[in-house]
This record gives structure tokens, sequence and C-alpha cells, in this order.
């Protein structure tokens, strides 16, 4: 009885220790399935699943290595939403590294806070050993300097990369970037040489609509109106682009008499992709994170139940063995005594105990 009892014991503690790791088990397995959902939805720019899972895989995460992989990729899916300050927090609560400090910068630069991303570029390239990464890192800065007005700052940048730079993909844009600067300072003819070689490297639309303003505001008005129509013709136009060739387009008409009767023509813009709605993503995220975190509440409280009432049957269990083992104790003791008594009683009968001796025999 006493080993069936027992093995009773070490089953039903067995059965409430798997109750109570069930619950971090199943909280794993949240983590990991939301986590990888989340990427694919990031993978796609699916932004709104992609915070919706990944803060699910957060809440579920723990601590460690895997915990800070969540959160990197949740500053990610927060940055493509445009909710720029929430990518912030998330990036400071993981450990730095070059790719934490890019994103960081990418943040600040489009949160209008030049000066930050410039710092957090230049962390970035210390943490870096690839020469192209590090090109293109100076690329950003003298775009941020740009930014700011700092013409010299930005000018010597571009000018880095054109004498250190190989790969002709980071060469192009120093090109782009440095005649742009040279638009915004007015040297247009400096503006013309740099655009010229960047268009020869590759003909995009950006270079052709600079090249074309850069013309324009050098009084080289044909060739401008001639860059112009070719970037309008262009099959790889995109909207904003597109949009900066009609302006320039009006004011070429303007320049020979015609601007009022030019009309803006701006193609169908419900042909472009809408950003996404950052807030309405965080809102739809926290709706659904809430939903979910109900549910497993619920599935938690029911967990906990278990393991409660099989923690309470064991307490019982043993009570009941502890009781019944006193009880048999009792038992076995009164039989003694009665055993003792009976005895004491028939050696008085025989005459060799008195009636005294009898009695103090009985009180002991």
């Amino acid at each position: 009885m006493k080993k069936n009892l027992r093995y009773v014991l070490v089953a039903l503690l067995g059965l409430c220790t798997m109750a109570c790791n069930q619950a971090e088990e199943m909280e794993a397995e949240y983590a990991h399935a939301y986590f990888e959902a989340g990427k694919e939805a990031l993978a796609v720019k699916n932004v709104s699943s992609a915070i919706t899972n990944l803060e699910v895989a957060n809440k579920f995460s723990g601590q460690g290595k895997f915990k800070e992989d969540v959160q990197f990729n949740l500053a990610y899916a927060y940055f493509y939403a445009g909710s720029y300050k929430k990518a912030l927090i998330y990036l400071d609560s993981v450990p730095d590294s070059y790719d934490v400090f890019w994103l960081k910068a990418l943040c600040y630069k489009y949160s209008n806070d030049q000066e930050k991303a410039i710092r957090s570029l230049e962390q970035a390239i210390k943490l870096s050993n690839n020469s192209k990464q590090i090109l293109d890192l100076k690329n950003w800065i003298g775009l941020c300097y740009l930014e700011l007005e700092k013409y010299s700052h930005a000018e010597r940048a571009f000018k880095e990369i054109l004498n250190e730079g190989e790969a002709q993909e980071t060469r192009f844009w120093a090109l782009v970037n440095l005649g742009y600067l040279y638009l915004q300072t007015r040297e247009y003819s400096y503006a013309i040489n740099t655009l010229t070689l960047a268009k020869e490297m590759k003909s995009t639309p950006l270079v052709g609509v600079n090249l074309a303003e850069a013309y324009f505001k050098n009084g080289q008005i044909a060739k401008a109106r001639f860059l112009t129509n070719e970037v309008l013709a262009h099959p790889d136009l995109t909207l904003w682009v597109s949009d900066m060739a009609q302006v320039l387009k009006l004011e070429l008409q303007g320049a020979d008499g015609s601007y009022f009767r030019a009309k803006l023509d701006v193609p169908n813009k419900n042909a472009e992709i809408t950003p996404v709605n950052a807030e309405n993503s965080v809102r739809v995220a926290e709706v659904e994170v809430s939903s979910i975190r109900e549910r497993y509440a619920a599935e938690r409280e029911q967990r906990y139940l278990i393991a409660l009432a099989a923690l309470l049957l064991v307490v019982a269990m043993a009570t009941g063995l502890y009781l019944y083992r006193w009880w048999k104790y009792g038992k076995a003791l009164n039989e003694f005594r009665l055993d003792v008594q009976e005895h004491i009683l028939d050696l008085e009968a025989e005459g060799l105990l008195d009636e005294e001796e009898a009695n103090e025999r009985m009180r002991e």
C-alpha cells in the first residue's frame, strides 16, 4: 500500500511540474512561430502584419539573443512603417553593432535630426571593415551635411568617395549628390560637368532632370528642354521625378513666353504604391496583440488551474498518508497497552503480583 501511494505521489508531482513548465514551453513556441511569420511579412514589406507578429514574439521571447533578434526586426518594421521614434526605442534596447547604428542613422535622418544621423553613421564606420560599406556611409554623411546646408563638409565627403571608391554604383551616387550640391550652391558649370559624368555612367531620370535644371539655370535653354523631354519619355520614370520634370518643363515654357499656355500633366497617382500609414499599422498591431494576449491569458489560467489542482491533490494525498500512518501508529500503541494490561491482570490472578504492585504496573 505504502509503495503504491509513493508511486502515486511521484506521478502527481511530475504532473504538477509538467503543467507548470508547459507555460514556458508554449511561450517559446509562440515566440518562434510569430517571429518567423513577422520576418516573412517584413521581407515582402507587409508592415502591419510584420509589426503584429513581431510584437507577439517580443511579448513571449523572454531574454537573451533571441529577444535581441526579435527587437531588431521590430525596429526594422517600425522604420518601414515610418514610426521612427518607436524604431529607435527598440534599437536602444539591443547591443551596439554596425546594423544597429546604420538603422539608427536612417531613423534620425528621416526624422530630420541630421546631427544624430551623422554621429550614428560615424559609429557604423568604426564597426565596419568593408571598404564599400564605409564609402556608402560617407555618401550618407554627405547627404546629411547637404540637408544641414554645410556644403563644404558635404563636398569633402563626396570627393573622398570619388578619390577612394572603385565600385561604379558608389561613384555614381557620389557624382549625383555632388552635382545636386553644386546646384544648391549655384555653381552651375561644376554641376553640369559632374552630372554629365554621372549620366555617362548611368542615364537615369533623376540624373537627367538635375542636369536639365543645371543647363536651365546656366542659361542653356535648348539643352535643358531636350533633356527634360528625354526624362519624361524615360520608361523607368517615377512619380516624384516626373513631377520635377513637369515643373521644369513649365519653367522652360515660361522662358520663351509660353508659360501661361502650359498645362501640368501629372501622371495618375493611383498607379503609385501609397506609403504605409504608420499610426494605423501600429494601431492594428496593438489590437491584434491585445486579442492574442487575452486568448493566451485564458489558456495560461486554465493551465495554472490544472497545475494548482494537481498540487492540491498531491498535498491532500500526502496529508492523508501522514494521518493514516499516525492513526495506524496510535492503533498499534493502544493494542499494545491493552495487551500489557491484560498480562498484568493475568499475573495478579495467578498470585504472582499483589494488588498494589499490579496497580503500580498499570500506572506505568
